[in-house]
Formats: structure tokens, C-alpha cells, sequence
């Protein structure tokens, strides 16, 4: 309404005045109206946008205003105009929504913005078996292929990504061109948020702070591994953190040299594989093949292994803290097989210094080094050993260990070499020193841990396969592995050696303390390739660790024994599994003989190499008498021979004794007692046995 100063107006006038305001609605000017309306829109991550919120609005009589009245829960709204600055929160995208209010005259309406940011990133990688010039790059995200970039002459590629989708998978899939067209590999590169996460300030993502971002052997024998052992393609960050474990760096390393073979070796795929992706994953195809080439064709397959591993162009530095940040822990080990391995269990340091755990642990520097990282120790550790020397016979020598390098090569595939000389102190090489030779070995490579919780440890629970007071790291080969029992809220009992202590979980670690004052520190690493849990188990001094493995551990199902019926079978041991050379079978024939041998079914073909029978305890004992075996490894101990060793006191031969601890499937999980016929020898660790027939 138009307000007028009040005056004097003639009643004629003021008649047809009136008359025709009455006939316009009266003195009032037209209403006011606001009509707002939804919107919305996709705009850039890390970047302000202004948003034209009321150009679909409904405004008239009147100027407009607007204010936000429900905020951005991802980033912030700042009214300009008759506009809205839209500021998503560092690093953010994915969906947002904010509510404005418009305002004209004495009308009001709401509205509601429907955000998308998206996040714009560029993956920069290479693809290298040997060097793959001109190799075509597909990036998948979220299931939608990309457009084929090009690899350049160095097998380097750089493709964009846009998606506002965190959740979105991305891939890579990179096939060769010309005589390398037969060469197909791929990585798992995880979801975009986890990409997004180790992006630069400019959007691009690169090899050294997303390994998987190279697409090489080893990253496509980690995809095909981890698929098999989820039973399906994985399709998330979580399905590969899942996988991560139940396949061992050494099968990551046979499906690498696999791929390799072809791609450099000039080995020929087999018949009906169109490439070396389709070759790796078929299990069947595969298996001949590696076996073949393991066996028949082994200088090449061993040299081609070892050129992966030394391939500083595949590998990236492990994951180091930039200055200021918090510290990074990290675990090397094999991660699979039988019983303990040892480990490297290291802390670096933002300011470039590094405790590496051990008996005693070591003070270190560290710096990374192009694709590695270099571990100095403060003071080298000597120790006494024996060197080939000049005259080609072993001679005394002290060994002197500097530290080690440490590579990654896939997402969680690494590889680590020890630094060091051997000096002679007796022999014609006397006083002489000669540096160790750089071998690298294959590890898998942890940084974060599973913890722990209280439902772990209900009472009653047994675990078997951890370390404890009869353990030596002196001589690790022989392992005691023993069984732990929560007995209430806060003890425990060992049960092998007897021993009670308390207990507490403690930053995700299960910490025992005995009487003694001794204590011990497990924490879960992963859950191993068959099944077993993988735990980190140390010896403890003032809360410092002196001694580190990783130790294959069970939960223990009560009231479980072997029956003659129930233990009658063809058995692979956990040693090498997966592997194709160096694996072992057990064979038990129901007429109470058995055989060890590289060749599985041997005892149906071989004359046995032992009796085995289950105990009145319900355990089960194979004593295995050592003779020669012929090219095959296949033992061929006669009736006689058992016989004469037996009865002229040559106890050439190994008692092993069956606890049964769990069952999954075919997979029968035991402590394994060796003990040597002789006295000299007695080990306690858990194994896992795949019945395989």
C-alpha cells in the first residue's frame, strides 16, 4: 500500500477518485509475492561457487532478499546479493544441501539446494612390466569406462577423473600395443574418497602416495589373488583391505613372475589364454603353466622372480610421515606358513629417526631414496658366520648388517634388502671384506593393525600358536608355540608350559604379565591365507620389545580329536602352499602307513615311509624315518631299511603328534609337535593341513 500525505481534496474529485481506486482494488499497490524454488547443482570441489538460486524464482512488487537458513553440513553458504557463495569444506565432495529464504515485501518462501561437489582428480601412474610404450589406459570409475588414454614412451600415463560419487571404484586396466598386445594387466586402485584422500593440492593422484596408481605384474597379481580369495571381483576399498592377508606375498610374487615370464622372458602363453590377465585368472591354466615353467624351465623362472623383486621401475617408498606428522608403524613379514616367522617391525619418525624392533632394539635414521626407503642403524650389529672365499670353501667371517632399503610394490606386496659386509677372519680371504650381496625378499607389508576387543577373550577361550616363556629368538627355526586360556576377567594360563599371568587389552594389543614381572604383547595383524589369524607376538622388557614374529594362531573349538576314520587322507601342508615348488604332503592309508612327499598321492605309488596311528588322547602320530628320495623328491624308505635303522639304534627319523584345534572346510588346523627320534630336536606350532582328496 502507497501511503499519500493527507490534504484537502474537493468532494467531486474525491468521488471519481474513489471510484477508481475501488474499481483497482482499492488504494493498494499490487502484492507482494515470493515464490521460491528448489534448485539444483553441481559445482567443483576446494573451489567457491556463486549460486544464482533465485533466477527460478517468483519475485515481484518488491525487491527481493534472501538468507540461509538451514547451513551446509559440508562446506559454507555466504549470501551475496541475490546469490549464494557456496564453499565445500577442504578436500569434500560428494552430496551437500542447504535451505535460503526469500523475501520480498511482507512475503516469505523457502527452498531447498540440492548440492553435488565434485571432486576432479588426475591419476598419474606407469605402467611397466618392462617398459610398455604407447600401452592403452582404461580408467573404470564406479563401472563407467573412460576413454583409452596413452601411455607414453616410458609406460607413463596421466588420465582425469570427475565424480561425485565417494564411494565410486576405480580401476585400471592397461594392454599393451604391437608384439606386447598379449600383455593385459591391471590395478585396484580403491574408492575415489580413498583416492581422493592422498590427492595433491592440484588434484593429481601419483604412484608415490597411491602405489596402486602403477599398473604393473604385481598389481595385477594382487586384483586376481584378491578376487579369488573373496570369491568375488572386489568392488570397494573395504573388499581389498578384506583380502589383504589371505594371500601371501610369495603367491603375489609366482603370479607376478607368471606375467613376466610372458611379457619379457619370451615364454609363450599357453593354448586357449588370449593374455597374460585371462592366463593368471584361470586357476587351472595358471597352476600348469607356473608349475611348468617352475620345474622345467627353472634358471629363467628364478631369474625372472628375482628381476621382479630388483625392479626399483615397478616399486614406490613405503607410506613415510612428512615433518610434523604423527609417527608411521609398519610390519614387514611373509605373512603365511606354518608356526613363526620373523619380522621387521619399525617406527619412523617425522624428523627423520627410526626405532626398529629387536633384540635390542635399534635406533636408526631413515630417508626415502627415489622408490625406497633407507634404514641406517645407529650402531651396526655384528654377529659370526661363514663366507664362501677365494678357494671356494666356506671360511669364519663376521658379518656387519648396516640396515636395510625397503620398496613397495603393491598395495600391500613389499620388498626389503638387507645392507651389509662379511669380513674373513680365518683363510686365505683373511682381514678381507667383501659386501653382502643385495637380495631382496618378498614381504607383505602392514601399517595399520586390527585391534582387539573384549568379546575376543570370553572366558574359556583358547587360542593356540602364541609364543611365550619357552620361546628363544636365538633359535627361532625351532619354534614353542603354546595354547592361551582365558581362565577369568584378568588371567590367563598357558597351557603347555603351565604358566598363569593377568591380562588387558591395551591399545588394541592384548598385553600378559606374569609373576615374574616377564610380559608379552600380541596384536592382530590379518587373517592369514588359510584361515588362521596372523598376530604380532613379542617379548616385552619395561614395555619395550625385545623380540617380534608373526605367529599363525587358531581359536581353538573344544572337544575336538581325530578318529582313525576322520584322519585317513592326503594332507598339504601349510609350508609353501600355494606355492609351486617346495610344497609337502602327509599321506595316512587307513592300514595305519604314511608317506611325507613333494608329490601329492605319493603313498598309493611309494613304499611308506612311516606308521601313524591316533592316540588314546585323541591326537594323532606319524613317525617318519629319513632316507634318500629320488629325483623327484618322492622318499623311498624300504621295509628293510626301517627295520635296520630301527634295530641298529639309528633313530634317522621325526615323530609328529596332531592336536586337533578347529576345522574349516578341508582345512584341519593342529599343533604339530616334531620331535627327532634321536632327542635332539622337539618343536611345538601350529599348522594348517588341506585335505585334499
Amino acid at each position: 500500500m502507497h501511503l499519500f500525505p493527507t490534504r484537502w481534496i474537493p468532494t467531486a474529485i474525491a468521488a471519481a477518485s474513489l471510484t477508481a481506486l475501488t474499481a483497482c482494488g482499492g488504494s493498494d499497490s499490487p502484492a507482494a509475492q515470493a515464490t521460491a524454488s528448489n534448485d539444483a547443482a553441481t559445482v567443483p570441489w576446494n573451489t567457491a561457487t556463486t549460486l544464482a538460486v533465485t533466477s527460478n524464482d517468483t519475485i515481484a512488487n518488491g525487491s527481493a532478499s534472501i538468507a540461509v537458513t538451514t547451513a551446509p553440513a559440508h562446506g559454507t553458504a555466504v549470501v551475496s546479493g541475490t546469490g549464494i557463495v557456496y564453499t565445500p569444506a577442504a578436500g569434500y565432495f560428494g552430496a551437500d544441501t542447504l535451505q535460503y529464504t526469500l523475501t520480498v515485501g511482507d512475503k516469505t518462501s523457502v527452498a531447498a539446494v540440492a548440492l553435488s561437489v565434485a571432486a576432479h582428480m588426475t591419476v598419474k601412474g606407469t605402467v611397466r612390466d618392462a617398459a610398455m610404450p604407447g600401452a592403452q589406459v582404461v580408467l573404470t570409475v564406479g563401472g563407467t569406462a573412460l576413454p583409452a588414454v596413452t601411455a607414453d614412451a616410458d609406460g607413463n600415463y596421466s588420465v582425469d577423473v570427475t565424480t561425485t560419487t565417494p564411494s565410486a571404484f576405480i580401476t585400471l586396466k592397461a594392454t599393451g600395443v604391437g608384439a606386447q598386445a598379449n600383455v593385459v594387466l591391471s590395478s585396484l586402485v580403491g574408492d575415489a574418497s580413498a583416492t581422493a584422500a592422498v590427492a595433491a593440492t592440484d588434484g593429481s593422484v601419483t604412484a608415490a602416495a597411491l602405489p596402486a596408481a602403477n599398473v604393473t605384474n604385481v598389481t595385477t597379481a594382487e586384483a586376481v589373488l584378491a578376487a579369488q580369495a573373496l570369491g568375488k571381483t572386489p568392488a570397494s576399498s573395504a573388499d581389498i583391505a578384506a583380502a589383504q592377508g589371505q594371500f601371501s606375498s610369495a603367491q603375489t610374487l609366482q603370479m607376478a613372475t607368471a606375467i613376466k615370464l610372458v611379457a619379457d622372458a619370451g615364454v609363450a602363453l599357453p593354448s586357449g589364454a588370449a593374455n597374460t590377465l585371462a592366463l593368471v585368472a584361470d586357476p587351472t591354466a595358471y597352476a600348469s603353466f607356473v608349475t611348468t615353467q617352475a620345474t622345467t624351465n627353472a634358471t629363467v623362472f628364478n631369474a625372472t622372480q628375482a628381476a621382479v623383486l630388483a625392479d626399483p621401475a615397478i616399486a614406490v617408498a613405503p607410506p613415510a610421515p612428512a615433518a610434523g606428522a604423527a609417527d608411521v608403524d609398519m610390519v614387514l613379514t611373509l605373512g603365511q606358513g606354518a608356526g613363526a616367522n620373523g619380522v621387521t617391525k619399525m617406527t619412523l619418525k617425522a624428523d627423520g629417526t627410526a626405532v626398529v624392533a629387536g633384540a635390542p632394539a635399534q635406533t636408526a635414521t631413515w630417508q626415502v631414496n627415489g622408490s625406497e626407503i633407507d634404514v641406517a642403524y645407529d650402531k651396526p650389529i655384528t654377529s659370526t658366520t661363514y663366507d664362501i672365499a677365494s678357494d671356494g670353501n666356506q671360511w669364519p667371517a663376521t658379518e656387519t648388517d648396516f640396515g636395510f632399503k625397503v620398496r613397495q610394490l603393491g598395495t600391500g606386496t613389499a620388498t626389503q634388502a638387507f645392507v651389509g659386509s662379511t669380513t674373513f677372519t680365518q683363510g686365505p680371504d683373511n682381514g678381507n671384506t667383501k659386501a653382502l650381496p643385495e637380495t631382496w625378499l618378498t614381504e607383505t607389508i602392514v601399517t595399520a593393525t586390527q585391534a582387539f576387543h573384549d568379546t575376543d577373550f570370553a572366558v574359556g577361550t583358547e587360542w593356540a600358536g602364541v609364543l611365550t616363556t619357552d620361546f628363544d629368538p636365538g633359535t627361532a627355526n625351532y619354534t614353542n608355540q603354546d595354547t592361551l586360556k582365558i581362565v577369568d576377567a584378568t588371567h590367563v594360563l598357558y597351557e603347555r608350559t603351565g604358566v598363569t599371568g593377568t591380562y588387558a587389552i591395551t591399545g588394541g594389543s592384548l598385553v600378559v604379565t606374569l609373576p615374574t614381572g616377564a610380559s608379552f604383547s600380541y596384536t592382530r595383524l590379518f587373517t592369514g591365507p588359510k584361515g588362521e589369524e596372523r598376530w604380532l607376538t613379542s617379548g616385552l622388557v619395561n614395555g619395550a620389545q625385545t623380540w617380534v614374529y608373526d605367529a599363525a594362531v587358531v581359536k581353538v573349538t573344544p572337544g575336538l580329536s581325530f578318529t582313525t576314520a576322520s584322519a585317513t587322507n592326503d594332507y598339504l601342508s601349510y609350508i609353501n602352499a600355494g606355492l609351486a615348488t617346495g610344497q609337502f604332503y602327509i599321506d595316512l592309508l587307513q592300514n595305519g602307513t604314511g608317506a611325507g612327499s613333494s608329490v601329492p598321492g605319493s603313498s598309493a605309488l611309494q613304499t611308506p615311509l612311516g606308521t601313524w596311528t591316533v592316540l588314546k588322547d585323541g591326537t594323532e602320530s606319524l613317525t617318519r624315518y629319513y632316507c634318500e628320495s629320488d629325483s623327484s623328491g618322492v622318499g623311498f624308505c624300504s621295509p628293510g631299511d626301517i627295520a635296520w635303522n630301527v634295530a641298529n639304534g639309528y633313530n634317522w627319523g621325526q615323530t609328529r603328534t596332531w592336536t586337533l584345534l578347529a576345522t574349516s572346510g578341508n582345512n584341519v588346523y593342529v599343533m604339530e609337535r616334531l620331535t627327532n627320534l634321536d632327542g635332539s630336536y622337539d618343536q611345538y606350532r601350529t599348522n594348517v593341513y588341506t585335505k585334499t582328496n
